[in-house]
């Protein structure tokens, strides 16, 4: 029996604080003429409120919920290029919404790369934990939601490398 491939909704881009989802995701959006979103940006603008200032008044918790809304209501939309949170991987419900709503790419950075390229400033967990401490609690979790893993080493080559697939799998 041939395997029918299906049509993918959404490209969507996981991985760690500053491994390059936004810049990627609007490299591959522009690539594929597809709209691009990042879930952070929906989640400030749905609040009124900037990431720091949401964990800073309201906690954590408070934001993985507008997360998973932000998240809720982009993969209902027509076919983007989306970029999650660092952390949207950590919920089983979220991976499952990703996986279904369309392909996962995990954009796989090394720590010291993001510790070179971002400071701790605007981003609450590296507050408390290192990019390494996170990059060790979180990889897991990217490699079993993502159907496909690319090196974010270089911004372009990335973005090629997932229009290169975004090609071979849709129908």
């Amino acid at each position: 029996m041939e395997q029918r491939r299906t049509a993918m909704k959404h490209l969507i881009l996981v991985g760690l604080p500053g491994s390059g989802k936004t810049t990627v995701g609007r490299l591959v959006s522009e690539m594929l003429h597809l709209p691009f979103a990042d879930s952070d940006e929906w989640v400030e603008r749905r609040t009124g409120r900037t990431i720091p200032a949401l964990f800073a008044a309201e906690g954590e918790a408070y934001f993985r919920r507008e997360e998973r809304e932000a998240l809720l209501t982009l993969c209902a939309m027509p076919p983007k290029v989306i970029a999650t949170g660092g952390g949207a991987v950590l919920d089983e419900e979220n991976c499952k919404l990703l996986r279904q709503s369309g392909r996962v790419i995990f954009l796989d950075a090394l720590p010291e790369d993001i510790a070179r390229r971002i400071g701790a400033e605007g981003r609450p967990l590296l507050q408390t934990n290192t990019i390494e401490q996170l990059a060790r609690q979180r990889r897991k979790s990217y490699l079993a939601c993502a159907h496909v893993t690319v090196s974010a080493e270089n911004a372009q080559a990335a973005a090629e490398r997932i229009v290169e697939y975004w090609k071979e799998n849709e129908v």
